[in-house]
């Protein structure tokens, strides 16, 4: 047997889209999915100043911090 002869066109492949006017390159999420990204960054915020709080808030801390003040001062 015989292969065929006739011309095959390009594979394109997933990651690439053709060039033309008005074609998305990539979709946007959902609304509920950008509030919900956006409304952890106050919360994360919080959670870490809080954990520097509780942290600061320790004898162990304290010493640490006046020998730094003496040191820098």
């Amino acid at each position: 047997m015989s292969r065929s002869t006739t011309p095959r066109k390009k594979a394109i492949s997933a990651g690439t889209l053709p060039e033309q006017p008005g074609v998305l390159v990539a979709k946007r999420h959902h609304l509920l999915v950008r509030w919900s990204h956006w409304l952890n960054v106050p919360i994360l915020l919080g959670l870490i100043l809080s954990g520097i709080s509780i942290y600061w808030s320790s004898p162990i801390s304290s010493v640490e911090l006046e020998i730094i003040f003496e040191i820098a001062g």
